[in-house]
C-alpha cells in the first residue's frame, strides 16, 4: 500500500509511510517519479528484508522533524545532481547527523536515480548502493518504468 505525501496527525509525511515504518534501510530520493520506478524493484538489504523508498516531495520539501521517524534505521541518500537536488540532500543529512541516524549519500555518476536507471542496469544500480535485488528483476538498462 502506497500512501501519498499529505499529512499523519496534522503533519506533512513520508510517501509510502507504511513500508517506511517497517523497514531497517530506506532509500530517500527527491520527487515520487523516482521513488516509484526505485520501489518497483524490490530491494532488499543483506539480510534479505524488503527496503523502503520513499521522498518528502521536491527539492524544497525537507523538514528537520522527518528525520524522527528514521530513528534506527539505515538511510541511503540519492540525490539528484542539480542544485536544488544537492541542497536538498544536505539538509537530510545534517537531520539525521544531528539525530546519530546511519546514513551514506549515493552520487550515481552524475544523474538522478532515474537518468542511472535509463543508462545501467537496476543490478549495477543495487551493486552500486549495497543492496539486493530479487532474481526475477530485468538485467538490461530499464530505460523507462514501463520497462520493469
Amino acid at each position: 500500500m502506497k500512501l501519498g505525501l499529505g499529512n499523519a496527525k496534522g503533519r506533512r509525511t513520508f510517501y509510502n509511510l507504511p513500508e517506511v515504518l517497517k523497514a531497517n534501510t530506506i532509500v530517500l530520493v527527491e520527487g515520487e517519479t523516482k521513488a516509484d520506478p526505485l520501489s518497483w524493484l524490490w530491494l532488499q538489504d543483506s539480510d534479505g528484508q524488503d527496503v523502503a523508498v520513499t521522498t518528502t516531495g521536491g527539492a524544497n520539501s525537507w523538514r528537520s522533524h522527518f528525520a524522527e521517524l528514521l530513528q534506527g534505521k539505515h538511510v541511503l541518500i540519492l540525490p539528484d545532481t542539480d542544485e536544488p537536488g544537492i541542497r536538498y540532500a544536505e539538509a537530510v543529512r545534517a537531520s539525521l547527523e544531528r539525530l546519530g541516524i546511519e546514513h551514506e549519500t549515493v552520487y550515481l555518476d552524475g544523474y538522478d536515480v532515474r537518468g542511472f536507471l535509463d543508462r545501467n542496469t537496476p543490478y549495477a544500480l543495487a551493486h552500486r548502493i549495497g543492496l539486493q535485488l530479487p532474481d526475477d528483476v530485468p538485467s538490461r538498462p530499464v530505460g523507462s518504468i514501463v520497462d520493469i
